[in-house]
């Protein structure tokens, strides 16, 4: 048979492709983050848009920079409080041993989340934090504290566990997919890109899909769209758009998946057909 001989295996993992200045972006705010100027930064888009493609650009570099990486998410049928805080957490300090734990959980931090996921760590795991008794019953265990007490060391002991992991090397903090986070966890972002502002040596990401945005049927905001109003008072906040990929990305990233050139007309449709998604 003629054509181009046929290649076997699986295709290959997409590059990134026009996202150039999106990256340099993202690289700007993590050096100004080394130098101690910290912010929150989001990068929103349609889903496929590559968001995650972007932001696992930055992490390999944060490394080599010399930055740690706490990595977070959320989950659309989760309404556990705190729970994308709680995954990034319990997951950076499992690779610490026991005596590098507790240097960086400062002592007095008892009801705070960053002491909390270090009990549960040790005593019964993640799914006891997420699945076991309410706050308040924790909250009666721990001194008959009030809620909004317990908030409060909640918020404390977060903001004083990244600055205490921050003096040691500087954060990257990524939460993905925002859109779905619980009211808990967007006020607690709020806070914690509040206490990081210019001041920290820690880079707050995160992702969300800009359209889930939207209103419910009596005409409420979707909850992060008011948590970003709140924030955008006080310039907490930096937001990376990405667009839609135009035809000559698209067809750079097939050609990389496939491992060889395509037909123009071939290029066109795919990029009409995707809608520039990086789904191909």
């Amino acid at each position: 048979m003629g054509g181009v001989p046929a290649k076997t295996g699986i295709l290959a993992e997409p590059v990134m492709v026009g996202r150039k200045r999106e990256l340099e972006q993202l690289e700007s705010f993590l050096d100004s983050a080394l130098k101690g100027k910290g912010k929150t930064v989001f990068v929103s888009g349609e889903e496929g848009s590559g968001k995650t493609r972007l932001i696992r650009e930055l992490l390999k570099v944060a490394p080599k920079k010399g930055a740690g990486v706490m990595t977070g998410w959320c989950l659309s049928d989760s309404a556990a409080p705190y729970f994308p805080f709680v995954e990034a957490f319990n997951n950076f300090f499992a690779s610490f041993d026991e005596e590098e734990l507790s240097a960086v959980v400062q002592p007095g931090t008892a009801l705070s989340l960053a002491g909390a996921t270090q009990m549960i760590t040790k005593e019964r795991g993640i799914t006891a934090w997420l699945t076991g008794t309410t706050w308040a019953e924790r909250a009666r265990k721990l001194g008959e504290v009030s809620p909004q007490v317990w908030k409060d060391q909640v918020y404390a002991g977060v903001a004083k566990t990244l600055h205490s992991i921050s003096t040691e090397e500087p954060l990257v903090l990524f939460i993905e997919d925002l859109h779905w986070a619980d009211s808990a966890s967007l006020a607690l972002l709020n806070y914690v890109a509040r206490t990081v502002n210019d001041s920290e040596r820690i880079l707050v990401l995160a992702t969300f899909r800009s359209e889930e945005l939207t209103a419910d049927v009596e005409g409420r905001p979707h909850p992060l769209a008011e948590t970003m109003r709140l924030m955008r008072r006080e310039d907490l906040f930096a937001e990376i758009k990405l667009a839609s990929l135009d035809q000559g990305a698209v067809a750079e990233l097939a050609e990389n998946m496939v491992g060889g050139s395509l037909e123009p007309r071939l290029a066109e449709k795919l990029a009409t057909e995707s809608r520039g998604n990086h789904y191909l």
